[in-house]
């Protein structure tokens, strides 16, 4: 099944797609999202590589979500810079 139809019924949908030295591949367009079964949440764990949902923007820590179509999205960028200690204790062991 793609992730397309997968996604159709999910509660949550999680991208962090990482494609090294380019941004990352837009794997779900706007129809796509709109589709979604009713309230379902979308986080995407890697908004500075790339719009993984066609309606991602960027967001910040003070203020992490957005609605679009009833469709809570959560885009934070520098998600690490909420635990920068244990960020960088993970990132560097």
């Amino acid at each position: 099944m793609t992730i397309g139809k997968r996604v159709l019924n999910a509660d949550i949908a999680i991208g962090g797609v990482l494609v090294a030295g380019a941004m990352a591949y837009r794997l779900l367009t706007e129809q796509l999202v709109t589709e979604m079964r009713a309230a379902p949440a979308l986080f995407n764990v890697a908004i500075e590589w790339g719009r993984f949902f066609a309606t991602s923007k960027a967001t910040a820590h003070s203020d992490p979500s957005y609605l679009v179509d009833d469709i809570v999205h959560c885009c934070v960028a520098d998600m690490p810079g909420a635990v920068r200690h244990t960020a960088t204790y993970g990132l560097t062991t």
